[in-house]
């Protein structure tokens, strides 16, 4: 007699990934919304709407410190900025082209 909410299930891990990392118009956010309790972190294989995967994304919030490994699907030129550190950085990648930004 119980049920499962789809919704909610899949919608809670949305708002998370997305306070970890935001895409749009070849922008990625790392880490625009990162819930407090979560200092020091990994997670690996996230997708953006701009055609890339996110292979990891390591953060220290003690050290002020990101990392991100990032491979696009195709060639293009993102600007990626971390809100820990208010910092940018405009890379251009050929396609299936992994770099690793660090801020």
């Amino acid at each position: 007699n119980s049920c499962y909410c789809t919704d909610f299930a899949i919608g809670y891990l949305g708002i998370i990934n997305e306070s970890l990392i935001y895409s749009y118009n070849e922008k990625i956010e790392l880490l625009p919304a990162i819930p407090e309790s979560f200092e020091v972190g990994e997670i690996c294989s996230l997708r953006t709407r701009d055609r890339c995967v996110i292979d990891s994304l390591k953060w220290d919030m003690n050290t002020s410190t990101v990392t991100a490994t990032i491979h696009p699907e195709i060639a293009q030129t993102l600007t990626i900025s971390s809100t820990t550190t208010n910092e940018t950085q405009e890379i251009t990648f050929k396609a299936n082209e992994t770099k690793q930004i660090s801020f």
